[in-house]
């Protein structure tokens, strides 16, 4: 059983993995930063998505018509509601 394991072969198997390391070790360093920064950026993006919309929602409600207008009473009179898309003129 231990008759083909010999020195010569653990330090190789060894010194392979350690340049194996050694290369993949600056190769970490550099995409870690880049996968911060498109993480980041992606966070960048839904944030002014989300601002983009929020302004967009508000600008349509300043200029949203009303369905109805109700006029109020004048001198216990009662004119009621009408509706602004079936106005009538001289009734």
């Amino acid at each position: 059983m231990f008759s083909s394991l010999n020195i010569s072969k653990i330090i190789g198997s060894v010194s392979k993995g350690v340049s194996l390391i050694n290369q993949a070790i600056p190769v970490y360093k550099q995409v870690k930063p880049i996968y911060s920064n498109v993480k980041g950026f992606f966070n960048t993006l839904n944030t002014v998505k989300k601002e983009e919309i929020i302004e967009q929602n508000r600008i349509n409600e300043q200029f949203k018509r009303p369905e109805t207008n109700y006029v109020t009473k004048k001198n216990g009179e009662s004119r009621g509601s009408f509706d602004l898309d079936t106005l009538t003129f001289f009734q």
